[in-house]
């Protein structure tokens, strides 16, 4: 069985700073690019991370129905991480589209139950990488906001420094 998720990449506009950083996206001015491929490539990373991947194989308590409890926890996260990886697939396609493709087989004379049991966990598998890329893309919205927000706060401050010098020149000029 195969699921497939294709995504959009992140929007990312903001025109009250189009301003600030020369027309080349709201947040160029600190090194940040906002190209479709270039975020869906960056996802693509991301999402095949080995932190992304330990977070989905504890999301979908993959130790569990790969039967690795008896295992120590390293080994039996390990084997977990090596075979999600083994049947996942990110891919970049047009226009920055990332699509996530999850494969999951039975036995060869599987019962329909066995059937259905693959087919929702390969499915749960795929939501639970567009869950994580969610987690991620709030996250580094997050930090991006904190980022602004620092800039936007020192420039200000510097701004009012200028302010009072100006305005104190001001008064002793008259």
């Amino acid at each position: 069985y195969v699921a497939r998720c294709t995504m959009l990449p992140p929007v990312e506009s903001s025109p009250s700073l189009i301003g600030l950083s020369g027309g080349q996206g709201p947040l160029a001015f600190l090194g940040i690019q906002s190209d479709a491929t270039n975020s869906a490539q960056l996802f693509q990373q991301i999402l095949s991370s080995r932190t992304v991947t330990e977070a989905v194989v504890e999301q979908v308590r993959a130790r569990e129905w790969l039967k690795l409890q008896d295992r120590p926890d390293r080994a039996a996260l390990e084997t977990a991480v090596r075979i999600l990886r083994g049947v996942t697939r990110f891919d970049v396609k047009e226009a920055g589209m990332l699509e996530i493709t999850v494969r999951a087989s039975t036995s060869w004379f599987a019962s329909g139950a066995e059937d259905e049991i693959v087919r929702r966990r390969a499915a749960e598998i795929a939501d639970a990488f567009v869950q994580q890329r969610d987690r991620v893309n709030r996250e580094k919205n997050l930090s991006r906001a904190k980022q602004l927000r620092g800039y936007l706060e020192r420039q200000l401050e510097d701004n009012l420094v200028t302010l009072r010098t100006l305005g104190d020149e001001l008064t002793r000029f008259r």
